[in-house]
Order: structure tokens, then C-alpha cells, then sequence
């Protein structure tokens, strides 16, 4: 899969966003411990590999979420491998709460244990539906789910849709072949077909090919 720094920064958008909103919600309980001593919070974020940028872009907007320099960042990577490598450094600092944790495979490394040490964690962005299950009460998601940006998306398209020949065209990766499927069944259960079903290589220099396929099956 091929990540372009115009993917990272929709997606930092989204997620700085949510980190906006975690922060808000977890501001009682980290503050409640801060009443004789300064709190802390960790920020769980990706600081190397492929996800830099992403990481970069959180702790650029931190001070304007935080106050009296409560946040922490501790690098994950984005994998499993590095995140469970700074578990012991987050349970040494016994943060108020851990936010962030974008990427599944960093949250299942570190969820497990936070939970064991009884440490709050804000899941930024993360749409996997069990994620909140199995960790006494500790975990909280800032993002909807899958299932629930599906069938959002999918009643939004059946409006738009509804008189209107349409394609649906995914770009080849897992994620995209998802929404598209998802998002295809429930245009079907609103008795809804596209005039035509393709799948796309983002990289080409040009699309002219795939364009002149939508055009000769009618869509607009």
C-alpha cells in the first residue's frame, strides 16, 4: 500500500480532530489526579517509520490541546513491536491517561497492559468495533466505528444516488475493497446497482483508461 503525505495529512486532520476531543473528555479524570501534584498524560503516537509524519503532526498541535506542559509523547510506531517495547516506560510514569494509539496493531500491544495498571486509554481514531471490549471499563473511542461510516456513507449515496447511474470503483487496497463492498451492499439493500464495478491503481501517472470505462457505462 503506498502512502502519499496528502493520505498522512487527511488523516492527521481527522485524527487531530478527534485528539482534540479526547483531550476534552479525558481532562476530568487526569485533573481530578492533579490536585497536590502535576498530572500526566501520554501521548501514544507514531514519532518513527512510515507513519512519521502522522506522529510529527499530532505533537505540532499538542500545545494547543494541553496545558502546563501535562503530555508525554512515547513513540509506537504504528506496530506492535514498538509499542510493547514502551509499556514499562508508560507504566513507570503513571500517567493520569494514554491518548492516541491510531494504528490497531500498537493499541492491541499496549491495551492489555494499561488495563492490567489500571491506566485510562483514549483510542484516537481506531473504527475496529471491539476495541472498548475486554479492558475493565478503561478504554474509550473518539471515532465511530466501520460499520457505522458505512452505513452513514451508504444513506448519504442512496439520496444522491437514487436517479443517477453511478460506479463504484475501489483503489485496490484492503481498506478501499471494504468500503467499497460495504458500502455496495448497503446501496443494494436500498434496491440500488451500479452501472459498473472497478478497481484502480493510484499510481498511474494518468487514469485515461478508467475514465473512458465510466464514460462508455453511462456515469456521471
Amino acid at each position: 500500500m503506498s502512502i502519499t503525505r496528502k493520505t498522512l495529512r487527511l488523516q492527521a486532520t481527522r485524527l487531530l480532530t478527534c485528539m482534540i476531543a479526547a483531550l476534552a473528555l479525558s481532562a476530568p479524570s487526569f485533573m481530578a489526579r492533579a490536585q497536590d501534584q502535576q498530572a500526566i498524560v501520554v501521548v501514544a503516537a507514531p514519532l518513527t517509520g512510515t507513519y512519521k509524519p502522522l506522529g510529527d503532526l499530532f505533537l505540532a498541535n499538542i500545545d494547543t490541546m494541553a496545558a502546563d506542559n501535562f503530555v508525554v509523547p512515547i513513540d509506537t510506531a504504528c506496530n506492535a513491536e514498538t509499542a510493547a517495547g514502551a509499556a514499562a516506560e508508560i507504566v513507570a510514569l503513571e500517567p493520569a491517561a494514554v491518548i492516541g494509539l491510531p494504528c490497531i496493531d500498537a493499541f492491541d500491544a499496549l491495551a492489555p497492559i494499561l488495563a492490567e495498571a489500571g491506566i485510562p486509554i483514549t483510542a484516537v481514531g481506531l473504527q475496529t468495533p471491539d476495541v472498548t471490549n475486554g479492558k475493565n471499563g478503561l478504554v474509550r473511542r473518539v471515532a465511530p466505528t466501520s460499520q457505522q461510516i458505512y452505513r452513514r456513507l451508504a444513506t448519504h449515496l442512496a439520496d444522491a444516488w437514487r436517479d443517477v447511474p453511478f460506479a463504484i470503483v475501489d483503489d485496490g487496497t484492503l481498506s478501499g475493497r471494504q468500503l467499497a463492498e460495504q458500502v455496495g451492499a448497503l446501496l443494494a439493500e436500498a434496491s440500488l446497482t451500479p452501472v459498473f464495478r472497478d478497481t484502480y491503481r493510484p499510481l498511474l501517472s494518468n487514469q485515461t483508461a478508467l475514465v473512458r470505462r465510466l464514460d462508455r457505462a453511462g456515469t456521471r
